[in-house]
């Protein structure tokens, strides 16, 4: 949000096993964001998705259900 994105959805899937250990770590809490925000400010946001050491990892998508042609 400090980067003019809007926060559309947030749902909290809980804590769950991993597939495989990372870091040693064998369960983690899963959420799927959903946001909204210009392109050319994905970049910082991925940027700071990676600083942050309690994220180990996440996967950005783009939904394009949602873009109006």
């Amino acid at each position: 949000e400090d980067n003019k994105a809007k926060i559309d959805k947030v749902n909290d899937w809980g804590e769950k096993n991993f597939a495989y250990a990372i870091d040693k770590q064998t369960r983690g809490f899963y959420y799927l964001i959903e946001f909204s925000c210009e392109p050319n400010l994905l970049g910082p946001i991925e940027q700071k998705i990676k600083n942050d050491e309690k994220i180990i990892r996440y996967l950005m998508v783009k939904n394009v259900d949602k873009i109006s042609k």
